[in-house]
């Protein structure tokens, strides 16, 4: 159950209704210049210093100070010179220096500066075609398998290089080739995020990351920017891309976990066709269609729309004795539509429906041990997790003029749950008694987000500012249910045709509130590569807890909090003409907490504080991104268990700090992928309450869950000539180290290596009339590893098993 705010349906409409003015307002506001969302317009004024050399270091040194896109075809700026560009004019004036005496030109294609010979001197190809070569970069930066830009990290369309912090894109790409199934498996081979902690097999429900040693469930988890709390599913088939923000991120998005952040950006309609169907089937008894659809509905392109659907019948890769099987079912619609009432406004409505039955692993485990059987508890189709909801919003852009732009960006949604599971409390003379229990969960939260980004010059120094003003209304019910009058299961001849007793529901707790948030930001840039980048904000927070006792209605619970916090991060970045960018930054968190400790006394929000330092490297005529980033930061006021139960009483005045490094090789290049991290992450309890009984035990140890190092590397090739035309083979390794089920470290998780592959194969180098399809095979866990993981002394869960899948795709 998430802790952040709601009001009364009064005050959640007075925002709204502030919301929707600002909409009528961007509609139909003065009329200025033509400008790509989220890009510089080509006469806005701007700083240059380019200096002469080699033409591909100058393009790279242009695109990142007049903040665009670059694409070219290699071969023709190789060995190309210029003489460079310096003073302040616009991008267009800038580009007309530069290129002087190269004999090229230049198109804008949207937010991308498109560097080409002119069409007379093109090289053709036999019947007149042009013989193209593969461009160097092209579309918005987080095409390809290569991301070159994100505005995770600054609510601005930025370079990643030029962001003072770690940043990682999971790209449309990346995730198509690896096949991607979940949620958590998008984030597999991304650095310093332990993306599975429940073992893999049931990390399809709600998302639960480790962070730089630290949870996302509160406040880490992201779509469109805007905040999206604990237990909402998410289908990764409706994404364009995952952004991974590392570290403390409340000076912009406010209360979180000082680890970072995980960002979906949704598929959004476009002009150009989209038209894609798939039919997967696999083991577990999996079959799965999907379709993704987009395109213009009229001749101007000022309607566009998107339609992408998914249908999942199947069963979890959880394998149990005696043909016990675990659900994955899942239906899922996601509309979008897009108006461009002129050229300076563009507003996206969007909508998402999702419907899961999946299975809760219920392993028998032996009391007392850590033994974990293939023995189900409950019987197939039991110990699931029902949920539906759904999802309503916009994203709106106006430009007001060249160098001012609004955006709001708005999500309502909703979800009902149900979960029920069960576990074992004594095993005697062969029976295992068994309790059933779960959960009931209903909730709504409406967020908006609204932005003002202003571009100016005062002197030297070239500002990108930003101030949001972003609210959250919120209102969570759950009511916890079990029945320990389930007839005991026979663990040598089970028989699961026993007929279950309903789980009966004992406690609700109902949360409501709503938060505040005010935020600055500059991004600076002067001399010849310096950017410094500021950012604060202040937050307000309140909110009412109310428990109930169901068997007596008696209050158990009857409690407000009022927090208010200021954060900030500041960092100063220096790009070199070669593509290398060291930085620095510091910044900090908060969270607020819900509850009271163990003598009463309510909790405290947490706070957080980190500095890193890194280098980031994007050589000039490569598709690649090379970053590394050393950290150390510590969380204060965490709630520590009052003694040994982990999920008893509670006290604060703990503080945890994580000190660790991320290494991370992106690459695109002569038909290769590569994707490679490698991360060490130190995480200790570094202060305990000395009056707590038991609590110093924990000093010096690691936190539960938190491998200390992990690795990965993504490696494929497609052949583009020969015999072999049109294949694509492709293989990835993931390690995780040792973690720790408990306070004391006495109870270990083993490390665990798994290996991916994949072989995939354009069907039209073989039949001409199979254009637009392909076929391919993905296996997770291709040699069936066999690991566990356990949470507590009495609670392990298998790995995800061996699956295998097959696709195809067609695209017309």
């Amino acid at each position: 159950m998430t802790r952040t705010g709601r009001a009364g349906a009064g005050g959640a409409l007075a925002q709204a209704g502030a919301g929707a003015s600002l909409l009528v307002l961007a509609l139909w506001g003065t009329p200025a210049a033509a400008q790509t969302p989220g890009a510089p317009t080509a006469a806005a004024q701007r700083s240059f210093s380019v200096p002469a050399g080699p033409l591909p270091a100058a393009l790279v040194a242009f695109g990142r100070q007049a903040g665009v896109q670059i694409s070219y075809v290699p071969s023709l700026a190789a060995g190309a010179k210029t003489e460079g560009v310096s003073g302040s004019m616009s991008v267009e004036a800038a580009l007309a220096r530069l290129l002087a005496g190269t004999g090229l030109v230049y198109d804008f294609q949207g937010s991308t500066v498109v560097i080409r010979r002119p069409a007379a001197a093109a090289d053709t190809a036999p019947g007149g075609a042009i013989e193209l070569d593969t461009i160097d970069v092209a579309g918005d930066g987080t095409d390809g398998f290569v991301a070159t830009r994100t505005d995770a990290g600054t609510k601005t369309n930025t370079p990643i290089i030029e962001v003072p912090q770690s940043i990682s894109v999971v790209t449309r790409d990346e995730l198509d080739v690896r096949n991607v199934q979940t949620d958590a498996e998008a984030l597999t081979y991304t650095p310093g995020i332990y993306a599975q902690p429940f073992g893999g097999a049931q990390n399809q429900q709600n998302p639960y990351y480790i962070i730089r040693g630290f949870p996302s469930a509160q406040g880490g988890s992201y779509v469109d920017g805007l905040i999206s709390y604990i237990n909402y599913r998410y289908e990764p088939y409706g994404y364009s891309r995952y952004d991974v923000v590392r570290g403390p991120s409340s000076s912009l998005y406010g209360q979180s976990d000082p680890g970072g952040l995980v960002n979906r950006v949704s598929k959004l309609p476009t002009e150009e066709t989209i038209r894609e169907v798939q039919i997967q089937g696999g083991n577990f008894d999996r079959l799965q269609g999907a379709f993704d659809f987009s395109g213009a509905i009229d001749k101007d392109k000022q309607f566009l729309y998107r339609l992408t659907g998914l249908f999942r019948d199947g069963n979890a890769p959880i394998d149990y004795d005696y043909g016990i099987t675990s659900p994955d079912e899942r239906q899922f619609i996601a509309p979008a539509l897009t108006w461009k009432p002129n050229e300076d406004t563009t507003i996206t409505f969007l909508g998402n429906y999702l419907k899961d039955k999946i299975g809760q692993e219920n392993s028998f485990m032996w009391p007392g041990t850590q033994q974990l059987t293939h023995l189900a508890i409950l019987p197939s189709d039991y110990g699931v997790w029902n949920q539906e909801q759904y999802a309503l919003g916009y994203l709106l852009e106006h430009n007001f003029t060249d160098n001012l732009t609004f955006r709001q960006n708005l999500r309502y949604s909703h979800m009902d749950s149900t979960i029920r599971s069960g576990w074992v409390w004594d095993v005697t003379d062969g029976w295992a008694s068994r309790v059933v229990d779960g959960n009931d969960e209903r909730r709504s939260d409406l967020v908006i987000d609204n932005q003002f980004q202003y571009e100016v010059q005062t002197g030297p120094v070239a500002h990108a500012l930003l101030a949001g003003f972003d609210y959250q209304n919120t209102s969570d019910w759950i009511a916890f249910v079990d029945n320990w009058d389930a007839p005991p299961l026979n663990i040598f001849f089970p028989n699961y045709n026993v007929p279950l007793p309903e789980a009966t529901p004992w406690q609700s707790v109902t949360y409501t509130g709503e938060s505040y948030g005010l935020y600055l930001q500059d991004q600076m840039k002067f001399g010849d590569g310096w950017i410094v980048t500021l950012s604060g904000r202040q937050d307000w927070v309140n909110g009412r807890s109310v428990g109930y006792d169901l068997y007596s209605a008696d209050p158990i619970i009857d409690e407000t909090s009022d927090d208010e916090k200021f954060t900030y991060r500041a960092g100063v970045t220096y790009l070199f003409d070669n593509g290398v960018a060291p930085y620095a930054s510091y910044a900090t968190s908060f969270l607020p907490q819900t509850g009271v400790d163990a003598y009463g006394n309510a909790l405290k929000p947490t706070t957080g504080e980190q500095i890193e330092g890194g280098i980031k490297f994007q050589p000039a005529g490569w598709n690649a991104m090379f970053t590394a980033a050393v950290f150390q930061l510590t969380k204060q006021n965490v709630p520590t268990p009052y003694g040994e139960d982990p999920y008893g009483p509670v006290v604060q005045d703990g503080e945890i700090r994580s000190r660790g490094v991320e290494l991370q090789a992106t690459m695109s290049l002569n038909g290769w992928n590569l994707n490679a991290s490698y991360t060490y992450n130190d995480v200790v309890v570094t202060e305990a309450n000395p009056e707590v009984p038991n609590s110093s035990l924990a000093l010096g140890k690691h936190p539960r869950w938190v491998p200390e190092q992990m690795a990965s590397l993504w490696l494929d090739y497609t052949f583009s000539s020969g015999r072999f035309a049109g294949l694509n083979l492709g293989a990835g390794v993931r390690y995780v180290g040792t973690t720790y089920a408990n306070a004391t470290n006495t109870i270990a998780n083993d490390p665990y290596t798994l290996v991916d592959a994949v072989i995939r194969y354009d069907l039209s180098k073989l039949w001409p009339q199979m254009k637009g399809a392909e076929l391919a095979v993905n296996a997770t866990n291709l040699l069936g590893t066999e690991y566990v993981t356990c949470f507590s002394a009495a609670d392990c869960k298998w790995g995800a098993q061996r699956t295998v899948i097959g696709t195809l795709t067609y695209r017309w």
